[in-house]
């Protein structure tokens, strides 16, 4: 099957629920990128596919175990440092506390209610490059009709290996967040980049909520 080029936006909503699925596994196997990846399938289809963990009234318990598994193997800080760009040195211990916090919020989010458009699509694992303390592991998602190629670059920090960054097709997930950030921070203010994160992160977080009941037991309108 041969690798084909798609867009960015055809594929966002697949790579936020792919990044989960192959990048949780335990530190005792982290000496190799390549086997950490291997094993991290396994363990996020798991929770994907529990019948226990399915529907919206488990939805809290099925964000719970997802982002365990996604705060393991991101490094945060690292990640909203390169997003933020030269806007980073700008801003106060407390604001990069604040920066990183909604900043993983946000991908936490995101993976909790994208996890629910995977649909059994096969994951390969192709090859790894390791130099020094960086490693790539190339994947690829087999779709109907094409592959889709799926570049996790990944630092060593100790003995463990985090992702700092996402390659879809080439494309950066950091580069892609640092354009928007930038992009909001030039024409208004950081505030209001602050602000447009928060906002992102309630909407992700009413999509995978159980919908409100009234004092009669029922959901709003409802008889």
């Amino acid at each position: 099957m041969r690798m084909r080029r798609v867009r960015l936006h055809h594929v966002v909503p697949l790579i936020l629920v792919l990044s989960v699925i192959v990048l949780l596994a335990s530190s005792a196997r982290a000496s190799e990128p390549r086997l950490l990846v291997e094993a991290s399938v396994e363990e996020v289809l798991r929770i994907v596919s529990n019948p226990d963990l399915k529907g919206l009234e488990k939805a809290a318990e099925r964000r719970r175990q997802l982002r365990q598994a996604v705060s393991r193997r991101f490094d945060y800080t690292e990640m909203a440092r390169r997003s933020l760009a030269t806007h980073w040195s700008r801003r106060s211990e407390p604001e990069r506390q604040e920066f990183v916090d909604l900043f993983s919020k946000l991908l936490e989010s995101d993976y909790a209610y994208k996890i629910e458009t995977y649909s059994g699509e096969k994951i390969v694992v192709v090859d790894q490059q390791i130099d020094g303390d960086y490693a790539k592991v190339r994947t690829a998602v087999r779709l109907k009709h094409e592959d889709v190629a799926i570049d996790y670059k990944m630092l060593k920090e100790d003995t463990d290996w985090k992702v700092y960054d996402v390659m879809i097709e080439g494309l950066s997930l950091v580069n892609n967040f640092r354009s928007q950030f930038n992009r909001i921070i030039l024409s208004s203010s950081y505030d209001e980049l602050i602000k447009t994160m928060r906002v992102r992160v309630a909407d992700l977080d009413a999509l995978v909520s159980p919908p409100a009941r009234n004092h009669q037991g029922g959901t709003p309108g409802t008889p």
